[in-house]
Order: C-alpha cells, then sequence, then structure tokens
C-alpha cells in the first residue's frame, strides 16, 4: 500500500480563526490512511516548504511570552549543544512522519523521529508491520523536535486505521458503519506564540479563540438512522488540553458502548460507558446507538465536560500552573447527532466478546527483574527542581510530605534522566539512549 503525503500551506477559516497553517494534501486534517495487518506499507513524505533560515541561538522562557534566555544557560544542566538548532520551536520548515500507535521498526526507513525532511526535499518511508498485528485505529502526525507543536497542533495530523481480520470481531461490529472524528482542540492565541517563538511567518490571525474541531470543521452534525449501532473512531490531537464528552439529549435515548482505548482492544468488550476521556493522543472506539422517543426524528450531542463543579474548584485547578488554565479539559459542544427513522426500533444488545490478542500484547507483569535481558533494561530516574520556597529542605528531594497539596509542591521543573543522561532532545545530534527489542 503506497500513500503520498505532500507538506505545504493551506489556509483554514473557522469561526473568528483567518489564517495560513502547514497540513498534509491541501486539507486539515490531512487523509485518512488504511492499510491491512502484515501489509508493506509505503509513504513518501515531499516537503514542499520554503527553506527556514531560523539560526537563532536563544530560546524564550518556559512561559513563551517573556524574555529570551541565552542558551549558554541551559548547556550545562542539560548537556547539549544547541548551535544552529534554532529556538525551543525553531525549523518551522522542517518535518518528518510519525505513525503513532503500529507495531513497527523505529529505525530508518520507519518510524525514525530523529530524522529530519528539510524543506524542498522528499523521503520515502517503508513500514513492515506483524501480519499479527491488532486492528484499530491509529494516527499519523509530524514528530521533528522543534517544530512538531507547530505542525501538529496546527493541522499537520489524521487518521491511520488497520483494518479488522475477517472474522476477528462479531458481525455487528465488523458490520457496523464507521464514523472516523478526527478530533482537536485548537488554543489559537498558544498556537500564535508558538508561531512567534518560530520566528514563522503563519498564524497571523488576531483570533484568541480556543475551539474543538472536529474533521476541521466547528461542530458539525452527523446523521443516523434510529436503533442502528454505529461505529465512532475518535482520535484526538491537541497541546494541554483534553476532552471529557458525554451523550446529552431532550429527545433521545442514547447507547455507548468502548470498543478500544488507543487502538488496543478492550480484554472483555464492549463496556458500557457514560462518558469517553481523552488525552492528547488519545483514540477511543465507541459503538453508539440512539432511539428518538416517540417522534419520527430526534437528536443528540457530545458535549465535553470538566471534572470542577465549582468556580472554586476551577480556581484550584488552575493554581497548579499559576493561574493558567492551558491544562484544562475543554468544555462545550463537540458535534451533534441527527436521528431519524422508526421512533419504536431499539438496537439489538450487543455480543460480548474477549478479542485475541497478539503476542506482542502479552502480559509481562508476572515477570521478574532476573527474567528480563540486559538489553532489555533502561535505567529512568524522575526529577524535580524548585524554583521557589515550598516548605521542603533543599533544592532537590526525593521524597515529599504526601499531605502537602500538590500545587506547593509543582512550582518548579519536572523531568527525566534515562541512563544517567538528562538530555531534553534539545539537540539536532541527539541519538538514541539504547534499544529495547
Amino acid at each position: 500500500m503506497h500513500y503520498t503525503l505532500v507538506v505545504t500551506t493551506c489556509h483554514v477559516e473557522v469561526g473568528d480563526v483567518s489564517t495560513w497553517t502547514r497540513c498534509y494534501n491541501g486539507t486539515v486534517p490531512g487523509p485518512t490512511l488504511r492499510v491491512q495487518p502484515g501489509q508493506e506499507l509505503m509513504i513518501t513524505v515531499v516537503n514542499t516548504l520554503s527553506p527556514d533560515q531560523n539560526m537563532h541561538t536563544e530560546i524564550v522562557n518556559e512561559t513563551g511570552f517573556g524574555e529570551y534566555v541565552n542558551l549558554t544557560q541551559l548547556q550545562e544542566p542539560y548537556n547539549f549543544t544547541a548551535e544552529g538548532t534554532g529556538s525551543l520551536f525553531g525549523l518551522p520548515n522542517t518535518t518528518n512522519l510519525h505513525l503513532h500507535g503500529l507495531v513497527i521498526s523505529a529505525a530508518s526507513p520507519a518510524d525514525d523521529v530523529l530524522m529530519a525532511i528539510k524543506p524542498g526535499s522528499a523521503f520515502n518511508y517503508v513500514y513492515r508491520g506483524p501480519p499479527h498485528h491488532m486492528g484499530g485505529t491509529m494516527w499519523y502526525h509530524p514528530h521533528h523536535h522543534h517544530s512538531t507543536a507547530g505542525q501538529a497542533n496546527g493541522g499537520m495530523f489524521a487518521g491511520l486505521l488497520v483494518e479488522d481480520a475477517p472474522a476477528s470481531l462479531p458481525p455487528v461490529f465488523m458490520e457496523a458503519e464507521e464514523r472516523l472524528m478526527l478530533v482537536n482542540t485548537l488554543d489559537v492565541r498558544f498556537q500564535r506564540a508558538v508561531a512567534r517563538m518560530s520566528m514563522d511567518n503563519l498564524w497571523q490571525t488576531t483570533s484568541n479563540a480556543t475551539v474543538t474541531l472536529v474533521n476541521g470543521t466547528l461542530e458539525p452534525r452527523s446523521a443516523m438512522r434510529s436503533g442502528v449501532w454505529y461505529r465512532f473512531r475518535f482520535v484526538y490531537a491537541s497541546m494541554f488540553n483534553s476532552l471529557r464528552m458525554a451523550l446529552r439529549s431532550e429527545s433521545a435515548t442514547c447507547q455507548m458502548a468502548l470498543l478500544a482505548k488507543d487502538g488496543i482492544y478492550l480484554n472483555e468488550a464492549p463496556r458500557v460507558v457514560s462518558c469517553i476521556w481523552l488525552a492528547s493522543g488519545n483514540r477511543a472506539d465507541v459503538v453508539v446507538s440512539c432511539s428518538c422517543q416517540g417522534a419520527p426524528e430526534c437528536s443528540a450531542t457530545f458535549r465535553s465536560e470538566w471534572g470542577p463543579r465549582d468556580e472554586h474548584e476551577f480556581r484550584v485547578a488552575d493554581a497548579h500552573w499559576d493561574g493558567n488554565p492551558v491544562t484544562r479539559t475543554w468544555s462545550g459542544d463537540v458535534f451533534h447527532l441527527d436521528i431519524e427513522g422508526d421512533s419504536g426500533s431499539i438496537a439489538p444488545a450487543l455480543p460480548v466478546f474477549r478479542p485475541k490478542m497478539p503476542c506482542y500484547l502479552a502480559d509481562l507483569n508476572s515477570l521478574s527483574s532476573e527474567q528480563l535481558s540486559p538489553g532489555n533494561r533502561v535505567n529512568v530516574d524522575l526529577f524535580w527542581t524548585q524554583t521557589m520556597s515550598n516548605d521542603l529542605e533543599g533544592g532537590r528531594t526525593d521524597a515529599f510530605d504526601h499531605d502537602v497539596e500538590y500545587n506547593e509542591i509543582i512550582k518548579g521543573q519536572f523531568g527525566m534522566m534515562f541512563n544517567g543522561t538528562r538530555n531534553r532532545m534539545m539537540s539536532d545530534e541527539q541519538a538514541a539512549i539504547g534499544t529495547l527489542p
């Protein structure tokens, strides 16, 4: 199976947002890719963007809205040389491709996120997955360090579907009509800041909207027949946002059950659910059926609502991030269902089944450390550095009082060290720190 993705610019207009952004094949989101389990997948990525000249050796501060920080201040603690890499969100027109969720090699010409497709060049990716690959909802997006935020959050993402093997699911699921819902929450003010930090001339819009789009549109409507099961494949892309979607209706009776999360079928499926949690990168396969209550037509809405119950809880939660609510679950209507048909029709009961799990999903929790080969081990250390007093002793500590409120201890920086290396992928020369079979 061979696809071609052309990276170019395109114009986006939604609500009061009118801007140029980067996209695949002229659309936001990009085209849906489909592949059979075990089928060789080839993707040619053609980068038609203009050469970028972002060679600044400065980086904006952590918030993105303050004074520049000289990179020499960061080289020693993070053990990297940043000369020529641009700002934190630099190299806006250099790209690559990451297939999110497939069981494939991370070595070139497959899913190597450390390679770069520079402006005016192209690359032929070749992916070979196992013949027993589980069917599921995946997605793809660029993953070149320094440009991922501007590109992926700006619209360069789309669905990648691995077809279910024949007879791998009960007929009601195999035969259900599918709806692919590519959802992204777009914080335009933040996206514009990323563009400016990249010395990028796109995203010139003056809008400060935060909107959730489905397949590139605001609150689209999807037609359904009463009493029929549909399979919704959700893909969620965003920066610092999440969704908590539930079905709301005053005129319809709806049922919703979860089949899979992140491209993996549940051990026992389906599971009746009342809401769907989606953080950035999450996918969810959900079967939905609605019936009208004594009327020839009715409607329902997928609405995202956040956990806090009042303004006090909102303020407490926001205080975790110095009052900046960028990590909130987005609240509002996501999309609508228009149901029509026999008002008395009710969807048949769903059979419960246990999917056949491929060997790469074997449960390894029972293994002892002695049963792991040295090549399968990576030492991971977590650290945090405080930047203001929180009544704990020292600049770093390995333990803290669990009775202290969470927002009292995150006034600093968290990070990870792999095999003793505290390198945050800030260097173009960054190499893999280990290889896991």
